[in-house]
Formats: structure tokens, C-alpha cells, sequence
């Protein structure tokens, strides 16, 4: 799904989560960068107009430093084919705007490549916020687990359909579809306490977040190892 060609069909996919997600792309290496859309909680977070910006040019509502840095983070991780984590600062309509983002690298069949983004406004934290962004991170990575899971139920999902599979192993992949929205769930359930921790005042103890978020980490390890004694049996 994610090097589909269809712009329409990737921000269909990127509008089932609820934190800010967009993908760029570049004809071949050294090409510029152009964007190929940003879902509905981007649009929403950073006032950029999802239709407007479908293949425009970083520099055309960046500033001219601000869209080079940006263009040259894409490069440097479509180049080495890795995921990277940065901070950044953008002039955004919504005003100047503080991101934790993380690029994937996909690779497309016309040689070109996209980069895929997901990302967190952050803002200004104190000293006494540092048990704050220990539960952004939780939701942050939270957020990566469930698209790539996303991403995996729709391939068996489209994969039954396309009656790839015989009857024997069309059965097993539904299993791993199912088994894959379990783990979806733990994984929101996980999402859903770091955000009631961070939302919680300070007077309130650490220890009562750390109990509930080893709980659900507790029943998403069990789901994990479901999936992985399912795929060896």
C-alpha cells in the first residue's frame, strides 16, 4: 500500500490514524522532492491544505532554507534506506511549529522513491515535563506500530481477495489478519494510557502509570507471541 501510485488511495490509508502523517517523492536520486499527500490530522495540525499541496514542491510553502533542510533529511534517508527520527522547525499557516518526526523509505517500482512521514507537534516542555515525553515516545512509536500493522492486514486482506491462496491457506492468512487486529488493539489500548498519563496532573504518582502501561504491554506481548507461534505452526 505504501508505494502504491495512486495519491488518493495512500491518503485513504494514511486518513485511518489520527496523528499527522504525509509522503513525499522523488522521480530518481537527486530529483527534488515533491509532496504526494498529508492525511486529514496533518491538514488539521499544521493548516496546510491536503488538496493544494499534492505535488507541490517543499519550496513552495516552505520557507527557501527551511524547504532545502527538509529536502536534504528526505534525501539523506531515501540515500541509505533507513528510517530516521529528527526534530524540526517549520513556518507552517498555522505559524511556526515545533515536529518529532520519523521518515520510512519506500522504494517504487519506476525507480523513483517516497518517503513516508510520521509526526508529533511538539511543544514547549520544562524541566518538569520529562515524564511527558516519555509518553510521547510511547505514543509516538505507538503510532509507527499500528500503520506498519495497518499496512500488514491490508496485503492478507488483499491477497485473499485477489484468491492468491488455497482454501487451507487463505484460512491462515485470515487468522493473521485477525491476530493482527488483536495486536492493533493492544497497541491503541497502550496509545490510549500513555495519552491519560500525560493528560494526568502532576500531584499524581508515577507508579499508577507504570502499572497500567505494564499491564497493556503485559497483553500485547502475549498477542506478539500468538502471531509468532501462529506462523510457526
Amino acid at each position: 500500500m505504501l508505494n502504491t501510485q495512486s495519491a488518493n488511495q495512500l491518503a485513504a490509508f494514511f486518513n485511518q490514524f489520527h496523528v499527522p502523517m504525509f509522503a513525499a517523492e522523488r522521480a530518481s536520486r537527486g530529483a527534488p522532492f515533491r509532496m504526494v499527500c498529508i492525511n486529514a490530522a496533518h491538514q488539521d495540525a499544521s493548516g496546510l491544505d491536503a488538496a493544494h499541496i499534492r505535488g507541490a514542491a517543499l519550496g513552495e510553502f516552505l520557507p527557501g532554507d527551511e524547504a532545502e533542510c527538509t529536502g536534504q533529511l528526505y534525501a539523506d534517508c531515501a540515500d541509505a534506506d533507513t528510517d530516521m527520527r529528527f526534530y524540526e522547525s517549520l513556518t507552517l499557516p498555522s505559524g511556526v511549529m515545533h515536529w518529532d518526526t520519523c521518515l520510512q523509505h519506500v522504494p517504487l517500482e519506476n525507480g523513483g522513491s517516497r518517503v513516508v512521514g510520521t509526526t508529533f507537534q511538539v511543544l514547549q516542555q520544562t524541566d518538569q515535563d520529562e515524564s511527558r515525553l516519555v509518553f510521547d515516545d510511547i505514543r509516538f512509536f505507538s503510532a509507527l506500530a499500528d500503520m506498519q500493522l495497518q499496512n500488514l492486514v491490508s496485503m492478507f486482506d488483499a491477497a485473499r481477495k485477489s484468491e492468491l491462496f488455497c482454501a487451507n491457506s487463505a484460512d491462515r492468512v485470515a487468522q493473521l489478519g485477525s491476530i493482527c487486529r488483536g495486536v492493533q488493539k493492544a497497541v491503541n489500548d497502550i496509545q490510549n494510557i500513555a495519552r491519560q498519563a500525560g493528560d494526568k496532573k502532576a500531584g499524581k504518582t508515577c507508579d499508577t502509570r507504570s502499572d497500567s502501561a505494564d499491564a497493556a504491554l503485559g497483553e500485547t506481548g502475549e498477542t506478539v507471541r500468538a502471531l509468532v507461534d501462529s506462523c510457526a505452526s
